[in-house]
C-alpha cells in the first residue's frame, strides 16, 4: 500500500490534471477532487554569450549576444578585460546590454575580453575570451630623407634619397620624382617602385641645371614633400 506517487513521464511546460481513488475487495471507491500541476526545470544561471571584439581608432567596440536566461529574467552582464590572455579581471558591470564602446584603451596595445550574463541565481559561465589592438588610421608618409642630386656619366643626373622615417602606417608602394629647371616649380617626371630609393634621369639637356623633390606613396596617398635637390647635367 503506498500514498504517493512520482510521475516522471511528463514534459516541462506542460499542465497535467489527476485524480486518485482507492480500492478494496469490493471493487473502486470514488476519485478524489481533481488537482494539476505544470512540471518546470529548475532556475538556473544564464548560458554562455558569444562575443565579439572590434579595432578601433583609441576603442574597441565590443557585442555579445543575448544567452539562454536559465529560466530567470537576465538582469545585467560582467565584462571582464586584461592585457594579457587568460589573465582577465572584472572591468564594468552594465546593465541588460549587448554593446559596449570601450574607449579606455592605448593604440597599439592588445586587450582581451571576456562577458558573462547575470541573473536572480547568479553569473553564468564566462564567454569565450576575444581580443583587439586598437590603432590609429592610416596616413600618408613622412618626407624621404637625404635627397641628393648628382651629375652622371656620361649623361644625366643621378638621384638618391633615403626611406622616410615613418610610412604613416601603410606600407610604401613607391617614389615619385617631380622636376624643374626652376626652383619651387617641378612637375611629375617618374614613379620608382618600392625598395629602390635611386634614379637616372637620362632625359636631361646638357649643362642644363634640374631641380627634383621625390615623395613616398603608400596606399593612403602620397606624402610630404622632400627637401630640394639640384644639379647641374653633363
Amino acid at each position: 500500500m503506498v500514498s504517493g506517487y512520482t510521475d516522471s513521464a511528463v514534459t516541462n511546460g506542460t499542465t497535467y490534471y489527476y485524480q486518485v481513488s482507492a480500492v478494496n475487495a469490493v471493487g473502486e471507491g470514488s476519485r478524489s477532487t481533481e488537482r494539476s500541476a505544470t512540471p518546470t526545470a529548475p532556475i538556473t544561471v544564464p548560458g554562455v554569450p558569444s562575443l565579439t571584439a572590434t579595432a578601433g581608432n583609441a576603442q574597441v567596440g565590443l557585442s555579445w549576444t543575448t544567452p539562454a536566461n536559465g529560466g530567470a529574467t537576465i538582469t545585467g552582464y560582467r565584462l571582464y578585460r586584461g592585457t594579457t590572455s587568460g589573465s582577465l579581471a572584472l572591468y564594468q558591470t552594465l546593465g541588460v546590454v549587448t554593446t559596449y564602446s570601450d574607449t579606455a584603451v592605448t593604440n597599439g596595445t592588445t586587450y582581451y575580453y571576456q562577458v558573462s550574463a547575470v541573473n536572480a541565481v547568479g553569473e553564468g559561465t564566462r564567454s569565450s575570451e576575444r581580443s583587439a589592438t586598437p590603432t590609429a588610421p592610416a596616413t600618408v608618409p613622412l618626407a624621404p630623407l637625404g635627397f641628393t642630386a648628382a651629375p652622371s656619366f656620361p649623361k644625366g643626373i643621378d638621384l638618391a634619397w633615403s626611406a622616410p622615417a615613418a610610412d604613416g602606417g601603410s606600407a610604401i608602394t613607391g617614389y615619385r620624382i617631380y622636376r624643374s629647371t626652376t626652383s619651387g616649380t617641378e612637375t611629375f617626371l617618374a614613379t620608382v617602385p618600392a625598395g629602390s630609393t635611386t634614379y637616372r634621369d637620362t632625359s636631361t639637356k646638357k649643362n642644363t641645371r634640374y631641380y627634383y623633390i621625390v615623395r613616398a606613396v603608400n596606399a593612403v596617398g602620397e606624402g610630404a614633400t622632400s627637401s630640394e635637390a639640384t644639379a647641374i647635367s653633363r
